[in-house]
């Protein structure tokens, strides 16, 4: 009696297993490696977050490519893994200040307030294109 029990739950537990590796889920979208510079009035900062929103409503449910900058004002894009970049198509781009220094800050000198316009997509003018290639370096950003 145990034996069958034992076997029964093997094939069970076999089953499961076989099942739950059948289906791994909606596939990611296809993303490329971007990277750029950004400054405020011609100046680099550390620890500005970037987050990169699509113009193409048809993109509206995928994640957004985000980065935070470092103390030269270079970034590199990440949507799912560090530093993966994000979805090719064109972006408007918002920037925001963390309300707490951050290590990268302490690097370098803290940014300074960024204007309400620039931390909304339906207001920024800042844009960037991420295209097909297996690397896309993206157009400076600058705040005036």
């Amino acid at each position: 009696m145990h034996m069958v029990r034992f076997m029964l739950g093997s094939v069970g537990l076999f089953l499961l297993l076989g099942l739950a590796g059948c289906d791994s889920g909606p596939k990611r979208p296809e993303v490329k490696p971007a990277e750029g510079k950004f400054t405020i009035k011609g100046k680099p900062y550390a620890g500005v977050i970037l987050v990169f929103h699509p113009s193409d409503p048809a993109m509206k449910d995928v994640p957004m490519p985000r980065a935070t900058t470092e103390a030269d004002g270079s970034y590199k894009l990440t949507t799912f893994a560090a530093y993966d970049g994000g979805m090719p198509g064109e972006y408007k781009v918002v920037a925001m200040v963390e309300s707490v220094m951050s290590p990268l800050m302490m690097k370098g000198s803290k940014p300074p307030a960024i204007p309400a316009t620039y931390q909304k997509a339906e207001t920024t003018t800042l844009t960037a294109t991420i295209g097909t290639a297996e690397k896309n370096t993206l157009p400076d950003l600058n705040i005036p």
